[in-house]
């Protein structure tokens, strides 16, 4: 299933955000899975591993749990997530690993129970893991990995796999195209871009999390018109947007770089994430939100 298929599921989340931040949050926030081959890998990630220079970070959902590649340094690192298992989720997408880093001193059982208790309130999972998360309409996935003690688990569920990542002199970052650095609550980025595949660098340097979420408005849409989408309970006829993209949530002080593909048109771009340090409302609503021509 692609992420275009899912838009009505996902404007219905969207809409009750703001009603309904804690239990909503999670399945607001989930990556929506690329489509994948029958042996349960992201093609664009699959591609990255067998041909990328940078070193892989490789996780994988089987039989016998979640396996993790050994060796892993800091630095930057091509990102491959895979389900060998091939499972979905109700709405038929693959369920891959997520992924964050440990910055609270947290036994299993502590993980356990936070794991347990995000589904209701995510807020104390939020503040002992800094998140990582990747690119639905992307290619080539890398993050900017620090040292430390990692987890990598499925939501949902209370299996989760602990890693490390060390010390290193690390890999050669990608040469962006374009860089973008999210703020509370604004982003910095260019006005225009030229169309075609462009190697994105998004870094989150706000005080909490933040997501990335583009839309290309339908011809004669706005800003306005989005809004009114989304805040609307039974919105009626297609969306005022054609293609959308999205960059998961990650936390604050996480890079990513990731190749994305714009066609020509008047994009829309927006943090949809809850403000979790104040109450609740999106980070739109405080001013992430601005328009990008894409030449």
């Amino acid at each position: 299933m692609t992420f275009r298929h899912k838009l009505p599921m996902l404007a219905l989340v969207r809409r009750l955000l703001p009603l309904a931040a804690i239990p909503l949050l999670l399945s607001a926030c989930a990556p929506i899975s690329p489509d994948f081959t029958e042996s349960g890998t992201v093609p664009a990630m699959e591609e990255e591993a067998q041909t990328g220079t940078l070193p892989v970070l490789s996780i994988d959902i089987g039989a016998e749990g979640i396996s993790v590649s050994e060796g892993v340094v800091a630095g930057p690192n091509a990102v491959m997530l895979t389900n060998s298992l091939g499972t979905t989720d109700e709405e038929g997408s693959l369920i891959l690993p997520e992924v964050g880093r440990i910055v609270a001193p947290l036994d299993d059982e502590a993980i356990t129970g936070l794991i347990a208790m995000a589904e209701e309130n995510p807020v104390p999972a939020l503040e002992a893991f800094s998140l990582y998360g990747y690119a639905d309409g992307g290619e080539n996935l890398v993050w900017d990995l620090l040292p430390g003690d990692y987890f990598t688990f499925v939501l949902g569920e209370d299996t989760f796999e602990r890693f490390t990542v060390a010390e290193g002199e690390g890999a050669t970052a990608p040469v962006a195209d374009v860089i973008v650095e999210l703020l509370d609550f604004s982003f910095t980025m260019p006005e225009s871009i030229d169309s075609g595949m462009q190697t994105w660098e998004i870094v989150n340097n706000g005080e909490q999390w933040h997501e990335i979420a583009f839309m290309q408005l339908a011809e004669g849409m706005g800003v306005d018109d989005v809004m009114a989408f989304f805040e609307s309970e039974e919105a009626e006829g297609p969306p005022p947007f054609n293609e959308f993209k999205h960059v998961a949530p990650f936390s604050e002080g996480n890079r990513q770089w990731v190749d994305l593909d714009f066609a020509p048109g008047n994009w829309l771009v927006i943090c949809f994430l809850p403000d979790i340090t104040s109450d609740f409302s999106p980070h739109f609503v405080h001013g992430m939100v601005r328009n990008l021509t894409v030449n």
